[in-house]
């Protein structure tokens, strides 16, 4: 597993347990793990761009993670 892949993960494990929602300390650092992998996506896939565009919406909205 590539390095993009393992932080695709990581964000995708913090959005999971919708903590995001209660506590601003972890909602900014879903955040900040998006931005930082904002800058690698020319080499993510069409699957791995949707999950990206997922995450924005749902960080955007204040969004339960489904």
């Amino acid at each position: 597993m590539n390095s993009l892949v393992k932080q695709l993960v990581n964000l995708q494990d913090l959005l999971k347990t919708n903590e995001h929602l209660k506590d601003k300390e972890v909602a900014q650092n879903a955040w900040d793990e998006y931005i930082r992998l904002l800058r690698y996506t020319a080499r993510m896939t069409d699957k791995q761009t949707l999950f990206m565009n997922r995450v924005k919406r749902i960080l955007l909205g204040n969004k339960q993670w489904i």
